[in-house]
């Protein structure tokens, strides 16, 4: 599993942020999912296929339920590239979750609908079939007999301003990045909670170690969070102050001038521990 899902995964599973993305995208920002609703699902789900067993592994599932009874089985899976057989997965999933349904003693005999939604983080439009008929080479014979399963895809770079203000979450900064990319917009002043999470998912996303630079201040633990212009003026001036520090630790080499002897000028100058400074170091 690569960094990107993971990081993607650790936001979209706190409750809140799964709860918004399912309000702003399938219910065009209405309030139903309440994130105490819900409750951790199971990712996990076993096929058989040519006579050995398979595992599969869904992303972020949640049980949506009320008083007890469950609603409905919320999945997301996320995407940051096309895949032209992501309606057959997004299928698989979904079956395998009615599947594990059927094996469950439930008391009235009905069972609660498995919804799914794919969240593509590309920076082009998908391109891929969204629908099953699209993935088959299909006689128009048969058309009127297929049950054509289609997904729930959303671009988060292409959604619309009002579909970002939709959200209430984290996830609008998540969105508003992706936003910024395409567009260069700028982002609102919505207050960040999960700023560790957002931090991390930036870093992996921009593959720039600054977000992941700033984790251990002070400052983002202030009451009711920051917001993402803090972060970006932040991300910058670390950015400053890391060309600065190389650019000394380069002039001091160029002087012949001892490693532990830099190691004290950095600390002095730029006010750094000696683990920092140390640090620093390996990376020039």
């Amino acid at each position: 599993m690569g960094q990107k899902d993971i990081a993607e995964k650790q936001l979209e599973a706190y409750n809140d942020v799964f709860a918004d993305i399912v309000n702003a995208l399938l219910f065009s920002g209405q309030r139903l999912v309440r994130e105490e609703q819900l409750t951790d699902g199971p990712t996990g789900s076993s096929y058989k296929e040519r006579s050995r067993l398979r595992w599969q592994d869904r992303d972020v599932t949640k049980y949506w339920q009320e008083a007890g009874i469950r609603l409905a089985f919320l999945g997301i899976e996320n995407q940051t590239k096309a895949d032209a057989d992501m309606v057959i997965r997004s299928l698989c999933y979904d079956a395998a979750s009615y599947r594990a349904q059927v094996r469950e003693k439930i008391p009235n005999g009905r069972k609660h609908p498995v919804i799914s939604l794919v969240l593509y983080f590309g920076d082009s439009r998908w391109g891929s079939p969204v629908s099953l008929s699209e993935t088959l080479a299909l006689q128009e014979e048969l058309r009127p007999y297929l049950n054509d399963y289609r997904i729930h895809l959303f671009e988060v770079a292409f959604l619309s301003d009002e579909q970002i203000e939709r959200f209430h979450s984290d996830f609008r900064a998540v969105a508003e990045y992706y936003r910024s990319v395409r567009t260069e917009e700028a982002f609102s002043p919505h207050r960040i909670k999960h700023v560790e999470e957002v931090l991390q998912l930036f870093a992996v996303l921009t593959k720039d170690p600054r977000y992941l630079d700033i984790l251990a201040e002070d400052w983002l633990k202030q009451e009711g969070g920051v917001t993402m212009c803090e972060l970006l003026d932040r991300y910058i001036k670390v950015g400053e102050e890391k060309g600065e520090i190389l650019g000394a630790i380069s002039a001091y080499r160029r002087m012949n001038t001892s490693e532990s002897k830099i190691v004290e000028e950095l600390m002095t100058v730029f006010h750094l521990s000696e683990d920092e400074a140390k640090a620093y170091l390996k990376d020039k």
